[in-house]
């Protein structure tokens, strides 16, 4: 009797799990869905995803801000300022856009793409370099006028944190 309920209790979780894993890919959680498909020609390589009109609010956080940007090959390199109070924490999740027709244009990632969950913490007064390398995420860019969108987490506390996106404009030739 014990065996039969085993084997049942294990063919009910091995179901369970299966129909939990029906396919479906979950949206990237950093990114937030488009409202809006870009109906213009894009200079962008892809030619499956289009780019969306750009829905993030940036550079609204009056204690951070992205300097000395340099960019070679597939690599942009930044430094965030951070003038808080408490610990601005940065991760590894990027997002680029481009810029036409007057407005920017968020960038289709080539793959499906699940970003490590680290914090790299800039203490009051301090900055940081991030090195941020899209040739993972990207197909490559052509000539044109880009930005890199980085999310930046104001943290008091556990639970007691707001989250910014900081944007740094950059240009290739």
């Amino acid at each position: 009797m014990f065996k039969k309920l085993s084997l049942f209790l294990a063919t009910m979780l091995i179901s369970f799990s299966l129909v939990a894993c029906n396919g479906n890919q979950p949206n990237n959680s950093e990114t937030p869905n488009p409202t809006e498909e870009n109906q213009t020609s894009s200079n962008i390589a892809s030619t499956e995803k289009q780019p969306t009109e750009s829905n993030y609010i940036v550079n609204e956080f009056d204690h951070a801000d992205i300097s000395n940007i340099s960019v070679s090959d597939t690599i942009i390199k930044v430094e965030i300022s951070y003038t808080g109070v408490h610990q601005l924490n940065l991760g590894e999740w990027f997002t680029l856009e481009i810029y036409e027709n007057g407005k920017w244009y968020t960038l289709p990632y080539k793959a499906e793409i699940t970003w490590h969950q680290v914090a790299y913490p800039v203490e009051p007064n301090q900055s940081r370099s991030m090195e941020y390398d899209w040739s993972h995420v990207y197909d490559s860019l052509s000539a044109g006028k880009y930005r890199i969108v980085i999310k930046a987490m104001d943290f008091v506390k556990t639970g007691d944190y707001t989250n910014y996106y900081l944007a740094a404009e950059f240009e290739i030739k």
